[in-house]
């Protein structure tokens, strides 16, 4: 058989075909010809294709050898570090250029005996400030995972104790939503009490910020047998059935929110590996137009599961 019939003739692709007669016919080697298509039962992939012909028995017949590798996932993962990199330097820029202009505003006022709300404008750059550290601190996290395990410090703690303390720290920074506790678990897990505070303020922060204009997030606790589960939900517009698989991967963002919401696409990462370390599990429950439903689980201590 020919190339162009292997497959069912999957390979019978117009650039391919006009690339092999051009070239081969000369000896040229082919290398590192980049070929996008639709494959049947593996859908679009883009292969990395090098070739040359063979001699046989002192002549170059039409026979090639050929190799060919998927590069889909490879190129995905190098267009993401390229829009990370984008994103990063644009969301580190933000903060920072509202801090900037805060202090000066401050300093202007001061020195030329200006009425201005101190106040306000200290408050204000202390905001920023904090939000540059959160994205520093959410850059480090990443970095420390890609090069190394994920340091579990273990405790007894309530869970509610610490569903509590994420829900009120944002209420008192993101006035715009409320957000109910719908049920509790009143039990007491083991693990890394901060990490498990991140996770739930992530989940919880996630949900505010892509539900404008929707005010009620939903955080509901349960215990079921030896383990317990938290759901945050939001009335935001959801996320695409093909983007769910993928929400969890390093600097993943939806599409849906990608051009309308600031981020880089690593707090669910940084969520899922907590989760993970603690032998639980975090996944997109449900996700609509309607909303989206965050759940993970975490193991109970054997007594406190009885």
């Amino acid at each position: 058989k020919s190339l162009f019939e292997l497959g069912n003739g999957q390979w019978n692709i117009q650039s391919l075909r006009v690339l092999l007669e051009q070239i081969l016919p000369t000896n040229n080697p082919v290398l590192d010809f980049e070929v996008e298509a639709e494959f049947p039962h593996i859908g679009r992939k883009l292969m990395l294709l090098n070739a040359h012909r063979i001699e046989h028995e002192g002549e170059f017949k039409n026979r090639i050898l050929l190799s060919i590798e998927d590069i889909t996932q490879q190129r995905e993962s190098d267009n993401r570090k390229d829009d990370f990199i984008s994103i990063a330097s644009h969301e580190l820029k933000t903060p920072l250029t509202a801090l900037k202009g805060y202090l000066e505003v401050a300093s202007y006022a001061l020195k030329n005996g200006k009425e201005v709300n101190l106040e306000e404008m200290i408050d204000q750059a202390r905001l920023s400030s904090v939000r540059l550290n959160d994205l520093l601190n959410d850059l480090l996290r990443m970095s420390k995972l890609k090069h190394e395990h994920l340091e579990i410090n273990q405790s007894l703690f309530s869970f509610d104790e610490v569903v509590d303390e994420a829900v009120n720290m944002l209420k008192v920074s993101h006035t715009s939503h409320t957000i109910n506790i719908t049920a509790r678990c009143n039990k007491h897990i083991s693990g890394d009490r901060n990490r498990i505070l991140q996770v739930i303020s992530n989940l919880v922060n996630n949900a505010i910020k892509y539900s404008p204009g929707r005010n009620a997030v939903e955080v509901h606790a349960t215990c079921h047998g030896n383990y317990v589960k938290l759901s945050v939900i939001d009335q935001g517009q959801g996320i695409p059935l093909s983007d769910q698989t993928k929400i969890f991967n390093r600097f993943f963002r939806s599409g849906v929110h990608e051009k309308s919401f600031a981020g880089m696409g690593i707090g669910l990462f940084i969520s899922r590996e907590i989760i993970q370390a603690h032998g639980g599990t975090i996944w997109v429950e449900k996700s609509s137009n309607l909303g989206t439903t965050f759940s993970f689980t975490l193991p109970l201590k054997q007594a406190d599961a009885e």
